[in-house]
C-alpha cells in the first residue's frame, strides 16, 4: 500500500508516535486490508470504536471519540463525530447489514457486539412479559408462608419472593447487606416446596469466589442438589471460554437459574446464558447494580436495573403485596426489585453513608463524613510513605504475627485501586514480604514461608480451588491450606501474595476492616463504581489513603460505557 495514501500515512504516524495500543495498530492494518479506499476521518472512528471495546464499551459516542482524539493529539480531527456519513464507507453498515462496523442513532458498534446487544434486548422484554400463574394448592402454601417472610424480614424482600413465583425473569438489586443472600434462600425454599424436590435449580456466578459465597450461605438449607459454580462451568465452557456444550441446541436441563454477583456478567456471557436457557425455565439476576461493571464489555446490570424505580404495574403490586404501584407499562419495570435496607453496617454508620454519598455523587457529604473525627469507622489518611508504612504494617505484618494470624489476615484487606506503580498492589505485596522475610529471618529468594497468604488468579479446577480464593502456606506439609482442602505447592499455578488485591479482584468478598489506597496522580481507573465497591467490601471500618480533592474527582467520575441497551429496553 502506498505511503501516499493519506490513510496508510496516518497509520504509519500512529505507529511511529507509540502513543496508542499495539493491538489496536494491528486491528488498523486489518481494516485497511479491508477497504484501501478508506477516508481517514472513517478510519479514525473505526479504530476509535475497538478502543472502546477494549476499555469495556459495546459502542462509542461522540464523547469517547473526543476523549481518544485528545489522548492522541490528534487535532486535525476535532470535528468528527459519530453520524451517518461513516456509513459511506464499505467496512460500516446500519441494521440489518453484515458490515464489520454498524452505525445507529450516534453509536458506532462492532458488528458482533450489536448483534448481541440487540439478541439481548429483544430476550429480556419477551421473557419479562412471561407470568406464571398458581393453583389454589399453590396459592395455599404462599399464603401461609408470606405473612410470617412479611413481617419478620420486611416488605420489599417479600415482594421479591412473590414476585419471583409469578415472573419467568427476575432482578434482584440492591447494596452489600440489604438481604440479597437472605431472599435467595426463601425463593429456594418456596419454589421447592410448591413445585416439589424434583423442581431443578442451578446457582452460578461469574467467579470461584462467589460461587463459593453462595455455597457458604445456602449450607444452612442441608440440600445436596444445590452447589454453586461458575457460570462458564454450568454452561460446560470450551475452547478457551469461546464455546460452550450447552447452548441453544443443547439447553440446561433446569427449571431456575440463579445467578449472583451479575454486575460482572459482561454481554457475550449474558448471551451464552441467555442462550442455554430452555424456554420454560426461570431466570433470577442477583446483583448490585452500584459496583463495578465487567472487565470486558458491557454494564449489562446497571443498564437494565438503573432507570427502575421499584414500583409496579397495578396488576403486579397486587399480586406481590406491595403498595408502590406504578403509572410505567413497562413489563421489565415490573421485573425489578432494589432492596434498600442494609443489614450489614446499619444506616446510622458512616460505611453506609459513606456509599450512598459516592452513589449519589454528594462530595459535600463525603467530604463531611470523612472529616467528621467523631465518625469512627471511615477515616481518611494522606496518601506519602509514612501513611503508607502504617497501613502495611496494621493490615498486614502485625497481624501476621498475631495468635490467630489466618484469622485476622482474613478479616483484613488492603484493597489498591491500580495493580501497578508506587500504590499498586504488585507493588505493595512485594514490600510487605520483603519486611516479613527480614522479621523472619527467611532470604528474599525463597519464596515460600509460614502462613504465606495467597490469593488464586484462575480457576483450577483439577485442584478444586477457584479465582480469588485465600490460602495459607503450611511448612509442614509443604502445601497451601484452603478452606478444607490442602494442595501442595508442586501442583499450584496462577496465584499472587494476597496481603493487598485491587478493588476489582475484592467483588463479592466481606471483610471487617478495609484499607484503600489510591493513586496520588489521576487514573482513569478512579471512577465512583470503584470506590462504592472498594468502601462496600467493609463491616466495620474503611481507612481510605489518598487526597480528599482526589476522592471528590472520583465519586464525580460515574463509569461510562456507552451502549444502546438501556434505550432499547426502555425507552
Amino acid at each position: 500500500m502506498s505511503e501516499f495514501n493519506p490513510t496508510f500515512s496516518l497509520l504509519k504516524r500512529l505507529e511511529h508516535q507509540q502513543k496508542i495500543r499495539p493491538e489496536l495498530i494491528e486491528f488498523g492494518y486489518f481494516i485497511l486490508g479491508k477497504d484501501r479506499n478508506l477516508n481517514p476521518n472513517t478510519f479514525i472512528a473505526c479504530l476509535a470504536c475497538m478502543s472502546g471495546f477494549v476499555d469495556g464499551r459495546t459502542a462509542i459516542n461522540d464523547d469517547y471519540l473526543k476523549e481518544f482524539l485528545s489522548d492522541l493529539a490528534l487535532n486535525e480531527f476535532q470535528a468528527l463525530t459519530i453520524d451517518e456519513q461513516l456509513c459511506e464507507a464499505s467496512i460500516v453498515g446500519t441494521s440489518g447489514d453484515l458490515n464489520l462496523f454498524i452505525y445507529e442513532k450516534g453509536l458506532l458498534y462492532l458488528h458482533s457486539f450489536y448483534e448481541y446487544e440487540n439478541e439481548l434486548a429483544d430476550w429480556i422484554l419477551n421473557k419479562a412479559e412471561t407470568l406464571h400463574q398458581l393453583d389454589e394448592e399453590q396459592q395455599e402454601i404462599v399464603d401461609q408462608y408470606y405473612p410470617k417472610l412479611a413481617s419478620d424480614e420486611g416488605d420489599l424482600q417479600a415482594s421479591a419472593v412473590k414476585l419471583s413465583l409469578i415472573k419467568s425473569l427476575m432482578f434482584l438489586t440492591g447494596g452489600p447487606g440489604t438481604g440479597k443472600t437472605y431472599t435467595v434462600q426463601k425463593i429456594i425454599e418456596i419454589h421447592k416446596a410448591i413445585y416439589g424436590q424434583d423442581f431443578k435449580i442451578e446457582l452460578a456466578a461469574p467467579t470461584g469466589k462467589a460461587a463459593q459465597r453462595i455455597n457458604d450461605s445456602i449450607s444452612t438449607l442441608n440440600d445436596d442438589s444445590l452447589k454453586a459454580q461458575t457460570i462458564h462451568r454450568l454452561l460446560g465452557a470450551r475452547r478457551g471460554f469461546q464455546e460452550f456444550k450447552y447452548s441453544k441446541d443443547n439447553p440446561l436441563n433446569v427449571d431456575l437459574l440463579i445467578i449472583d454477583e451479575a454486575s460482572m456478567m459482561d454481554l457475550s456471557l449474558w448471551i451464552a446464558v441467555i442462550n442455554a436457557i430452555p424456554e420454560h425455565a426461570k431466570l433470577i439476576i442477583v446483583g448490585d447494580s452500584n459496583q463495578l461493571a465487567s472487565v470486558e464489555a458491557g454494564a449489562v446490570l446497571s443498564d437494565i436495573c438503573k432507570p427502575a424505580d421499584n414500583s409496579f404495574s397495578v396488576e403486579i403490586a397486587s399480586k406481590i403485596g406491595n403498595e408502590a404501584t406504578s403509572k410505567s407499562t413497562s413489563a421489565l419495570n415490573d421485573c425489578i426489585i432494589r432492596l434498600e435496607k442494609s443489614k450489614r453496617f446499619g444506616a446510622q454508620t458512616g460505611i453506609q453513608k459513606l456509599a450512598e454519598a459516592i452513589r449519589a455523587e454528594d462530595v459535600d457529604l463525603a467530604h463531611s463524613l470523612l472529616s467528621d473525627s467523631s465518625i469512627t469507622d471511615v477515616t481518611i489518611v494522606d496518601n506519602n510513605a509514612m501513611s503508607l508504612e502504617t497501613v502495611k504494617n496494621e493490615f498486614a505484618i502485625s497481624p501476621y504475627f498475631e495468635k490467630n494470624a489466618q484469622e485476622e489476615l482474613t478479616q483484613k484487606a488492603i484493597l489498591c485501586a491500580v495493580k501497578n506503580g508506587e500504590t499498586g498492589s504488585r507493588t505493595l505485596n512485594r514490600q510487605i514480604e520483603d519486611t516479613l522475610k527480614s522479621k523472619l529471618g527467611s532470604s528474599r529468594s525463597k519464596e515460600w514461608y509460614a502462613n504465606r497468604k495467597i490469593t488464586i488468579n484462575r480457576n483450577q479446577h483439577a485442584l478444586d480451588i477457584r479465582n480469588g480464593e485465600i490460602g495459607f502456606y503450611s511448612n509442614e506439609n509443604e502445601s497451601v491450606n484452603f478452606d478444607e482442602r490442602s494442595v501442595p505447592v508442586s501442583r499450584l499455578q496462577f496465584y499472587d501474595p494476597g496481603y493487598c488485591i485491587t478493588i476489582h479482584k475484592s467483588q463479592g468478598s466481606e471483610y471487617k476492616h478495609v484499607a484503600i489506597v489510591l493513586p496520588s496522580i489521576k487514573n482513569r481507573v478512579l471512577s465512583k463504581e470503584l470506590l462504592y465497591t472498594g468502601v462496600t467490601r467493609a463491616s466495620e471500618s474503611v481507612l481510605i489513603v489518598g487526597d480528599m480533592l482526589m476522592i471528590k474527582e472520583t465519586i464525580l467520575s460515574p463509569t461510562v460505557r456507552s451502549s444502546g441497551l438501556k434505550r432499547k429496553l426502555w425507552d
